[in-house]
């Protein structure tokens, strides 16, 4: 059920209130570093340069869509009750949680962690 902020927002761009606002349609000037550590600011500005991104925020996006893609592939094998694909995700899951559990380990203090995927809740879900 939508907010009523979300009900308002919806209302003033139906009304165009959101139209020819300064900067639509650029790029977000984000220069301003000043909550990275002095340490981090160049680091950061190359990769920003070069639209790159840390090798732990790549990983953390390929993990969202391996649990995405595993999750749709238990709902599929458990409404066709393919028992032998069932297991095959059930070892597929075991290997995620793994991946998971690594990428926690090497995250920067402060970024939120993976969950765990528990393959026996989302076969009960997808019967």
């Amino acid at each position: 059920m939508p907010s009523i902020i979300d009900e308002q927002i919806k209302d003033a761009m139906r009304k165009g209130q959101f139209a020819d606002l300064p900067g639509q349609g650029k790029p977000l000037k984000l220069d301003d570093d000043s909550n990275v550590p002095s340490h981090l600011r160049m680091a950061h500005k190359i990769l920003r340069d070069n639209d790159l991104v840390p090798g732990w925020m790549a990983e953390g996006q390929e993990i969202d869509a391996a649990r995405e893609k595993l999750i749709a592939d238990i709902r599929r094998a458990a409404q066709a009750n393919q028992a032998t694909a069932l297991q095959g995700l059930r070892e597929a899951a075991r290997k995620y949680n793994s991946k998971v559990l690594t990428y926690n380990l090497k995250v920067p203090q402060g970024v939120t962690h993976k969950r765990h995927l528990n393959f026996e809740q989302e076969l009960s879900k997808a019967r």
